[in-house]
């Protein structure tokens, strides 16, 4: 038995309704366009565009389709993907055609809001325009042979903002190190160099803007001028601009690029900018010349040529193909093995499903099967796929067998593999006479540890992605992920039983209010750039700062337990519910009575009752472990808490 997954932890029942419009641009230009309306024989194929998604999870996805109805007239429709995640969507959407001069023509707008769905996935105009119309007017609407469609989508959503409905994802996670380094910037905490432009001065954090630009970094890392002065005179950037693409350099993301992509590229240029920084500015200056694009949150071109439908332009500009892996471990321990040891030759016991994907996509399930096969006695693992949203499932995987120390000391990989649902993978090599013999330390405690891994494989082709925000954020993590590996540029030294790790002010200050308090007063850590730790482990110590360079966490799972008293140490409110998560869905017998302790000491109150339930339903086996008999000691309180539980009804 296992207690559900648990996706946040919050506090307070505030909620909130209200209705919000995000609005999409999608250009698709289709080439030598004339051939396809006058001189291919009937009937024609029609044209479908690359699909797109209007959303940052990928959820929404899209695609444009053009016919030629009764050789006349010329019909345009917005189509709902059968691939998309969402079951359906209430949108408002407009259409033109981009003439020569970059104006709007034969605008034609929808006027009430459509549902999208499996009964109605289409939605548009059977006749956009006349094919005599359209051909007449060539000069114009079709330069160079090529005929450009531009399609504004408005969704509608009515959101509900409820405490209890919030969600941590890695995107949250990433959101808020960028929002916490541009708070950094704006508030010039900790700043150590300005940057002049004519009479006005940016404040600035050397670390920051070497990890994000060579130029920086060459002239801070030397005996220049800059460097002994700590300020950097800039005679050929406006103010604006430059502080555009500092904006850029903390927090991976542009505010006004419509407004200043070309002085924006000279400033990245001339300042070795991230390359995705240029690479973004320089779609945006090649194929948006248009005007009034504020309210564009993402701006795609595709391109479609006769000689390839559905295809890109072979350009480096013109579009890309990710492969997206997203990785998932479930770990499940065996209790009591010794009782499924015994029973009956071809016996079955199975874990609790577990779900991955950031939605809970695909339930799977671990099971083990005891029977005499290829002449011997095994223990044969399956992994099933028992539902997916999807018809079918790229991944890699891979099934591990630990030991009593916590290492793998057997393993099986399955490579590229493509499962629909009831599908399994099946893992035979585990003999009875290995598990059982004790030299090779598999049973501890009469308990049998696996885990397996999987790898979520997506194709993702983006043609004309414009706004890369997603590679962008991730740049800038991979950035601070050097940063703190190399030591490049550390100010601080952190010290923690006989070891020492350089870390940044600006970082720390920037993530952990408490770290910001620190080095705001005149404290020993302010003179002495030392600070002595005391109470939290080296491991874990690593591993708060990876998650405050990067948001990300390695080793949860081990570590929750220690991270989450960390976390609440220095003010990291993120990664103390991400611990909490992380015990939540990770529950043992072992370390239920710590995690009660744990969720109490730390308020905690939807782990604690959780946990409660937990040693509740497992309460005998609960009671005679050491976590238990330490907690009636040092805390009897808890377990008159747990008592009183199964009093309750």
């Amino acid at each position: 038995m296992s207690l559900p997954v648990a996706s946040t932890f919050v506090d307070g029942d505030c909620a909130r309704t209200k209705i919000k419009v995000d609005k999409f641009i999608f250009t698709w230009t289709v080439e030598n366009v004339s051939i396809w309306c006058r001189d291919m024989d009937d009937p024609r194929q029609d044209l479908v565009s690359p699909t797109f998604s209007s959303d940052a999870d990928n959820k929404l996805e899209w695609y444009l389709e053009l016919n030629i109805e009764d050789e006349k007239k010329l019909s345009l429709y917005l189509n709902f993907s059968h691939s998309s995640k969402a079951s359906e969507v209430k949108a408002k959407f407009n259409f033109h055609i981009l003439s020569a001069k970059k104006e709007a023509e034969n605008v034609r707008e929808a006027t009430e809001v459509n549902l999208f769905n499996v009964e109605r996935r289409g939605w548009g105009y059977d006749n956009f325009i006349s094919i005599i119309d359209l051909l007449n007017r060539a000069d114009n609407l079709l330069p160079n042979d090529e005929l450009t469609i531009v399609c504004e989508i408005g969704e509608v959503n009515i959101v509900y903002i409820s405490d209890e409905s919030k969600v941590v994802k890695s995107k949250l996670i990433e959101d808020e190190l960028s929002k916490d380094l541009g708070n950094l910037f704006e508030n010039e905490k900790c700043s150590d160099v300005a940057l002049v432009v004519g009479e006005n001065e940016l404040k600035a954090h050397k670390v920051i803007l070497s990890a994000r630009s060579e130029v920086f970094a060459a002239m801070f890392e030397h005996d220049m001028e800059e460097n002994e002065l700590n300020r950097v005179v800039i005679t050929d950037i406006h103010q604006e601009v430059l502080k555009e693409m500092l904006n850029f350099i903390y927090t991976g993301k542009v505010f006004n690029l419509n407004k200043m992509a070309q002085s924006l590229l000279a400033a990245a240029d001339k300042l070795a900018a991230p390359d995705k920084f240029s690479f973004l500015i320089r779609n945006f200056v090649k194929y948006f010349s248009l005007t009034n694009v504020e309210e564009t949150i993402y701006a795609v071109i595709a391109m479609t040529s006769l000689s390839a439908v559905n295809t890109c332009r072979d350009l480096p500009s013109s579009g890309c193909t990710k492969m997206i892996s997203l990785k998932y471990t479930y770990c499940w321990t065996i209790e009591n093995f010794s009782i499924f040891q015994k029973k009956t030759c071809g016996k079955k016991i199975e874990s609790p499903d577990f779900s991955i994907g950031t939605n809970g996509e695909s339930i799977w399930q671990l099971s083990m099967t005891r029977k005499w096969h290829r002449g011997c006695m095994r223990y044969i693992l399956n992994l099933t796929l028992k539902s997916t949203d999807n018809s079918e499932f790229n991944a890699t995987a891979k099934i591990n067998l630990f030991n009593s120390n916590g290492e793998i000391i057997q393993t099986q990989e399955y490579k590229n593999i493509l499962c629909k649902n009831g599908d399994h993978l099946s893992y035979d090599d585990l003999t009875e006479d290995f598990i059982l013999n004790e030299s090779n330390y598999v049973i501890s405690g009469d308990k049998l540890k696996i885990s397996c891994e999987i790898n979520e494989v997506e194709t993702v082709n983006i043609p004309g992605q414009v706004a890369e925000h997603k590679m962008i954020e991730c740049e800038l993590i991979a950035d601070l992920r050097r940063l703190l590996e190399r030591e490049e540029f550390s100010d601080v030294t952190l010290a923690v039983n006989g070891h020492e790790i350089r870390a940044h002010k600006s970082i720390l200050v920037a993530r952990s209010s408490v770290f910001a308090a620190m080095f705001r007063h005149s404290m020993e850590e302010t003179q002495t750039n030392r600070i002595n730790i005391t109470d939290v482990d080296y491991i874990v110590l690593k591993e708060m700062l990876t998650y405050m360079y990067t948001g990300e966490v390695p080793n949860l799972i081990n570590n929750a337990l220690d991270l989450i008293t960390a976390a609440d140490k220095y003010g990291l409110e993120s990664l103390k519910t991400l611990c909490q998560n992380a015990l939540y869905v990770n529950p043992s017998i072992e370390n239920a009575a710590e995690t009660l302790v744990r969720a109490d000491l730390h308020k905690a109150d939807q782990l604690k009752a959780k946990t409660i339930a937990y040693i509740k339903t497992y309460f005998h086996e609960v009671a005679s472990t050491q976590g238990w008999q330490q907690m009636l000691t040092s805390d009897p309180r808890l377990a008159e808490e747990v008592m009183r539980a199964f009093t309750k009804q």
